[in-house]
């Protein structure tokens, strides 16, 4: 997990460039989160969802 502050320089790779979230927010890395899986479950409100990573990259989530 990365904890980004308001002072914070911005990427200098444009195609990194992160848009500023503020401070009470939490970021978590895809590497992080998926742990070099292509799925993840989450529980939330006692539901529970699939964040999958697509053979595009792009990310899906199931109910």
């Amino acid at each position: 997990m990365v904890e980004y502050t308001s002072n914070e320089p911005p990427s200098s790779d444009p195609q990194r460039a992160e848009p500023p979230i503020p401070q009470s927010y939490k970021l978590y890395r895809s590497e992080e989160l998926f742990g070099g899986s292509r799925i993840v479950c989450i529980e939330h409100a006692g539901s529970l969802y699939k964040l999958q990573i697509t053979s595009r990259g792009k990310l899906i989530l199931q109910k």
